[in-house]
């Protein structure tokens, strides 16, 4: 039996079960005896059998049975008029409860509808109880119930109504275009051995559609049929169900009877007509390529790079110990047969997380284990998440250009890290799934889709066939994981632990005031001026400086500015630079760029796995490319007064020996979406060493913002101990030094600098999230800034003096073969729709072009498809994304397709799926890269689901923006809370980004 059916049937007896105990007071009943009830009396007696209390509460949450207070309440408060309702409609028949045991695992994702919330008599589903209630007392609801129980109606097989030309019985998908007339006929099909009496014919009440028959009561004789003519136009591109019932009486016995049909109508435009499922979805099935022990043929590795760099410090391996791999197959729990290591270090590791749960952050007893314990956990799980990437039936091609022994193998996914595959990683290839040798290729090249392999000489030679078909497995790259693993201990060693988790500090004087700014903006942003006054001074100095940088408030700019300061005011003084990703970096050096920092004063050191033709042209000549890539000596790097790395790279400072104080500034961009490992890259053995226990040689400075998007992160577990928090949150979250001043409602500038001026969107862009998230304190720009003012008076805007605009889009959210992620083609019409009325026209004059434009939506799929449909258009140079690829960017106008729609997934689904929907860092980078108009497409019926997004959307009714089919907000939607993911439910391919190499 489904697990839904089980679990309904269990918590509407458990229900019967408190009425009759005669336990509830004004209906409600405290959560501990309710427990005690369930696991001591209840179960038993009905002998259920793995099913906790747990699963009891949230199932009668999602019902709409119980006041939602918070997670701690006390007391379980049932709503009266839902719990009436249960007593009242579900019969003690409807309730047995199967012996067979039920389990509490959250069901698979699917298409079935949400039962809890179904009208059977309409045929009609609801998101919660309470809407259903709602609906259980309309007058159509109301008409059909009474007549069908007036007469003692029963569904009947034996009358058809058929779509002429159409697919038979069960629902019928017709696919129409927009405000376009379409007239659709039915039968009604009388199949049985007697005549009937059509009586009535309800239906969904639409504007949408006009209905035309004979009039009733008129005879369906036997073998007869009756034509019901459908005249549908539909405004707008819409998924929507049209449901009709009709009610017969047979002649002779003169017994009741009803038959329904469904009508689903996809309206949507020919650009998307192809782009459609390409096969049917199907569930994702691990590939079970041989994973045990195998006989691996070498490949041949690249032509080897320049180097002159020479290791002064080992590189060290730090394996995953087995113990941890056994505890973490055992969920870290206890399991028969356990070793004596075993179980100790179940012990220790259990008595660390105890610790870090109670205080719930990193301090200077827990700091060097807890983060050892995470990394640990990250690299279990990318191993297991590496392998969603083994595929069968893969072709490798001549690689143009490179030797025979060379092949290319295409993987899509490759451009956004799913899988990560580097210069010189290994790529396993083996003749079949089951094969005892595999043939290990060595990268040599990768482009957006592709990698270079080289193989064997025997492989290409004896195994090798044109179009044969192999097994591929990925591996990915240790390099980020062990330069973190070397950066914690290296804090250990050095114990500079305490200063980075300050409960107090004694700030540095102020050293410098007046300064002549290299960007004459500054001059008039006192937040940007303090910041650098007191970056310059080094009042934080050894602890680390934030600065607080919300969407367009300069936050680059501001640590340009205070690089160069620190250049002309303290010329003796080395700077380290460094930021989580290549482009990052990349985009601060061009920056320094553009205020002639000479070659001979500042070197881009890049890692050779970033792609030579993906680096800015102005940045080249500061890198390590020269004819070829090659690895510099360490002391031809530290003659560089500023030196700019991913953080990743930074390890490579260390282990070449950077002598110590030889760097006085360590700035880290962008620092929000690292991890606290990863931050410690550029600062453990560049600003301390062994000689200076204790010491942090340096100022650190990090910049973000903890608001927006944090680290990738793959494991879980490792989440949930603080893992996904970045040291500048883990600061300003935990540390009293960083805490607002509850007095003065202001930081402490000595530490931190929260910069407001934002110079990017219009105030009605920048409203929500200032908002939500910045507590109402950030500065939109001037009035008469003419960028962000060009979309007012578009035609499209509802609201002439509002460019922020809300579309409504009751769509389908599909997926295709064995991808997990969606798409939904009604939204890309509506996004493409937008596309045509912008690019190439004008706003205020200025001509609007494609790079002026950013399209941002949650899902892979769904970017694949609007590229489609805007390759079909010859929009080739429009930037389509995720979030995360858009974070740090904006664009003139912002369009958002937010994909889900479809209400009918359970409500543990929905929590669980829409991750996008339910993560508010994520929203608050969508809403926050547009500059002068921002488009938001959606179903509002979701998205209001979450408290942010039904926030925006009333925002936009308020101002009279919302544009396409129409909906109402509920009073009586609950916002989800955020739960905890599930592992095994899956919406998007793995992503492998964490780690710029």
């Amino acid at each position: 039996m489904p697990f839904y059916e089980r679990a309904e049937g269990i918590m509407l007896k458990y229900l019967y079960f408190l009425n009759e105990k005669k336990v509830l007071t004004d209906y409600k009943i405290k959560k501990e005896h309710a427990r005690n009830l369930f696991m001591a009396e209840f179960k038993p007696e009905h002998n259920i059998t793995k099913f906790p209390f747990s699963t009891m509460y949230r199932f009668m949450l999602d019902w709409g049975l119980i006041h939602y207070r918070s997670r701690r309440t006390e007391f379980i408060h049932f709503k009266e008029e839902t719990f009436a309702y249960s007593m009242r409609y579900f019969t003690q028949s409807d309730l047995k409860v199967k012996v067979d045991s039920v389990t509490a695992q959250p069901p698979a994702a699917s298409k079935k509808k949400n039962k809890k919330h179904e009208c059977k008599t309409c045929q009609l589903y609801f998101l919660n109880a309470s809407l259903l209630v709602q609906h259980e007392s309309s007058e159509t609801h109301l008409q059909k119930k009474s007549w069908i129980e007036t007469h003692n109606a029963t569904l009947t097989s034996e009358i058809a109504v058929e779509v002429v030309k159409g697919h038979g019985g069960g629902p019928e998908t017709i696919v129409l275009r927009q405000r376009e007339k379409h007239t659709i006929f039915l039968h009604l099909l009388n199949q049985s051995s007697d005549d009937h009496i059509i009586l009535v014919t309800s239906h969904t009440s639409s504007s949408y559609i006009a209905i035309r028959q004979s009039h009733s009561p008129h005879l369906l004789a036997v073998n007869c049929k009756e034509t019901v003519e459908l005249t549908a136009t539909f405004p707008e591109c819409i998924f929507w169900s049209y449901k009709l019932t009709f009610y017969l009486q047979n002649v002779n016995t003169k017994t009741y009877f009803f038959v329904l049909k469904e009508l689903i109508f996809q309206v949507q435009s020919e650009l998307v007509d192809d782009l459609g499922p390409t096969e049917p979805y199907r569930k994702e099935i691990q590939q079970n390529i041989r994973n045990g022990e195998a006989e691996i043929v070498p490949g041949v590795p690249p032509p080897p790079t320049s180097s002159q760099y020479l290791y002064k410090i080992k590189f060290q391996q730090y394996p995953l110990p087995p113990y941890m791999v056994v505890l973490l197959d055992n969920n870290l729990t206890q399991f028969s047969n356990m070793e004596v290591i075993e179980n100790n270090m179940l012990t220790y590791i259990k008595r660390q997380l105890a610790y870090y749960s109670n205080i719930s952050t990193l301090d200077a007893k827990n700091y060097f284990n807890i983060n050892q314990l995470r990394l640990y956990m990250e690299e279990y799980q990318m191993k297991i998440d590496i392998r969603s990437y083994d595929a069968k039936d893969q072709i490798l091609h001549e690689a143009k250009g490179f030797p025979s022994h060379c092949f290319e193998l295409f993987v899509p996914g490759l451009a956004e890290h799913r899988p990560s595959v580097l210069r010189g990683d290994s790529v396993y290839i083996r003749e079949t799934p089951d094969s005892n040798i595999k043939y290990e290729g060595i990268v040599h090249k990768v482009t957006q889709n592709s990698c270079i392999l080289g193989l064997s000489y025997k492989f290409a030679e004896t195994v090798h066939v044109k179009n044969k078909k192999y097994a591929v497995s990925f591996t990915f790259n240790r390099f980020p994981i062990r330069a973190e693993h070397q950066a914690n201990e290296l804090v250990k060693k050095h114990e500079i632990i305490p200063l980075l988790c300050p409960s107090k500090l004694s700030a540095n004087p102020l050293t410098v005031n007046k300064l002549v700014w290299y960007n004459a903006g500054i001059g008039t942003n006192e937040k940007q001026q303090e910041a650098i006054h007191h970056i310059v001074s080094e009042t934080a100095r050894p602890y680390p400086y934030l600065v607080f940088g919300p969407p367009g408030t300069g936050k680059t700019i501001t640590l340009v500015e205070a690089i160069l300061q620190i250049r002309k005011l303290k010329p003796e003084k080395k700077i380290l630079v460094s930021a989580p990703t290549n482009s990052a970096a990349d985009e601060i050096t061009k920056r320094l760029i553009s205020y002639s920092v000479s070659k001979m004063a500042m070197f881009r050191y890049v890692a050779p796995s970033h792609a030579y033709d993906l680096i800015d042209t102005d940045v080249k000549p500061y890198t390590n490319f020269r004819d070829e890539f090659y690895h510099p000596e360490n002391s031809e790097i530290l003659k560089y007064s500023i030196v700019v790395t991913t953080l990743i790279t930074a390890f490579r400072l260390v282990n070449g020996g950077t002598p110590p104080n030889h760097f006085s500034y360590v700035f880290i961009d962008e620092s929000g979406q690292a991890t606290e490992t990863e931050t410690l890259i550029p600062i453990a053995g560049i600003l301390s060493n062994i000689e200076s226990k204790g010491v942090i040689n340096g100022q650190i400075i990090l910049a973000g913002d903890p608001k927006q998007l944090g680290p990738v992160i793959h494991s879980n577990k490792a989440k949930n101990y603080g893992f996904g928090m970045s040291m500048l949150e883990r600061l300003m979250t935990h540390c009293a030094p960083y805490a607002k001043n509850k007095d003065t409602d202001t930081y402490d500038s000595n530490v931190l600098t929260k910069l407001v001026n934002s110079y990017r969107s219009h105030p009605a862009i920048l409203r929500t999230s200032n908002k939500l998230f910045y507590d109402n304190e950030l500065k939109p720009p001037p009035q008469d800034h003419h960028l962000q003012n060009v979309a007012l008076g578009w035609s499209e805007l509802p609201n002439k003096n509002f460019p922020v605009l809300f579309h409504s889009v009751v769509g389908k959210d599909e997926r295709e073969s064995n991808s997990p992620s969606f798409f939904n083609l009604q939204e890309v019409d509506v996004v493409v729709s937008y596309l045509q009325k912008l690019i190439g026209n004008r706003l205020s004059g200025m001509k609007i072009e494609q790079s002026h434009i950013g399209v941002i939506t949650p899902y892979r799929k769904q970017v694949y498809k609007l590229k489609a449909a805007c390759t079909k258009k010859r929009w080739d140079k429009l930037r389509i994304g995720s979030v995360e690829q858009f974070q740090g960017q904006e664009r003139l106008i912002i369009i958002v397709s937010t994909v889900r729609s479809d209400i009918n997934f359970a409500a543990e689904d929905i929590k669980f799926h829409l991750g996008f929907v339910q993560n508010a860092k994520r929203f608050n980078v969508a809403i926050t890269r547009a500059k002068a108009l921002l488009i938001v497409i959606g179903n509002p019926n979701l998205l209001q689901l979450d408290t942010y997004w039904k926030d925006f959307i009333q925002y936009c009714i308020e101002n009279g923006s919302v544009a396409g089919t129409k909906f109402q907000l509920s009073d009586d939607v609950v916002p989800l809370q955020n739960g905890i993911p599930n592992e095994d439910i899956k919406e998007e391919d793995v992503n492998f980004s964490r780690g710029n190499v």
